[in-house]
């Protein structure tokens, strides 16, 4: 497992790491870029023969961003006490069922500071709702429709409380 700042990364990791969160299917590709340079860890899981197994990034979401989340979910809790966000949490398919999303989750969290940390997970993505669940993060809210490249699904938004 890997961890390292935006900055650190070579141009082929960069790459790497776009084309798993774009392969995840969930992630519009326009400004990817951007956005994947300005947070604050990125995640690597390399398998034995060097393969990119999995990838996870601890995020710094813009507050429009978070209030947008915050509202749609119907959230009791303040989005601006949340400053930061797991997310692209992506494990390629043959090596899924070994635990990985969990390591790659935890190692991000690791940056967090002990700082509340939210995550929004497709409502039927239950392997990933179990890691957030096991991670201490907690649903809040009501699940709420997005749609992505013309397909309709719920998401629900899981906080993690540092109190």
């Amino acid at each position: 497992m890997v961890a390292k700042k935006p900055s650190d990364c070579s141009v082929e990791e960069l790459k790497s790491f776009k084309g798993l969160v774009l392969a995840g299917g969930e992630v519009d590709a326009t400004g990817l870029e951007g956005r994947i340079k300005a947070v604050m860890r990125l995640v690597f899981h390399y398998a034995d023969n060097q393969d990119l197994a999995g990838i996870a990034a601890l995020k710094v979401p813009n507050d429009s961003y978070k209030n947008k989340i915050f509202t749609r979910a119907e959230c009791p809790e303040k989005a601006k006490d949340f400053p930061f966000e797991l997310g692209w949490v992506f494990v390629v398919e043959k090596y899924r069922g070994q635990g990985l999303s969990r390591a790659l989750a935890e190692e991000a969290l690791r940056f967090s500071e002990g700082k509340n940390v939210f995550a929004t997970t497709r409502v039927d993505n239950c392997p990933m709702c179990r890691t957030n669940t096991r991670l201490g993060f907690k649903r809040s809210g009501n699940p709420y429709r997005t749609m992505r490249k013309g397909r309709s699904y719920f998401l629900s938004l899981f906080l993690r409380c540092s109190r």
